[in-house]
């Protein structure tokens, strides 16, 4: 089983990378992406998942191999977790009050993508990098005679991403990624 493995990667290398990366009519890629962004452990349990989005350059320098200079937006509202999460005491629940408001995170990132060509159309990657994230947190008690804000925080930080997906190539300048 390794051996055939080993075979149709090396099938796959030789005769399936120039399909799909040949194709592009010039090096550089210009986009914009929208997608879910998801939140892990506590911190998933404490925000929404968000709606996200980001605007790239994309520059291959070589069939298979690119690098992206992105700017991103992900919006989380939070859940009914986050004041556990965050430590925050609030009156009561049970007197109609909710935790609301929402966590935003603004990223810088660069980062570096591999993408192996599955066929003509169809090709694997995967992607990751560093980044400078700049969030911002918004909070206030929806109560039952009215909203009272609470003091947010902001930061930034620098940190990692990571990911990988599947692409199909519609045509030269149009792809779907998932």
């Amino acid at each position: 089983m390794k051996k055939l493995l080993v075979v149709a990667v090396a099938a796959i290398l030789l005769f399936g990378m120039g399909s799909v990366d040949s194709a592009r009519a010039w090096n550089w890629d210009l986009g914009v992406r929208g997608g879910i962004a998801e939140g892990t452990g506590d911190f998933g349990d404490a925000v929404q998942t968000a709606f996200a989005w980001n605007i790239y350059l994309e520059y291959d320098f070589k069939p298979g191999f690119s690098i992206l200079a992105r700017y991103g937006r992900h919006v989380h509202g939070i859940s009914s977790d986050f004041q556990r999460f965050a430590g925050l005491v609030a009156p009561s629940p049970i007197d109609g009050n909710n935790l609301i408001g929402d966590f935003t995170i603004n990223e810088l990132a660069a980062d570096l993508k591999f993408s192996l060509p599955l066929s003509p159309k169809w090709r694997i990657y995967a992607q990751g990098g560093a980044g400078y994230y700049i969030w911002d947190l918004d909070l206030a008690f929806d109560t039952d005679f009215g909203s009272v804000s609470v003091p947010g925080a902001d930061g930034s930080d620098l940190g990692l991403n990571g990911g990988g997906g599947l692409e199909y190539v519609i045509n030269p300048e149009v792809s779907v990624t998932v």
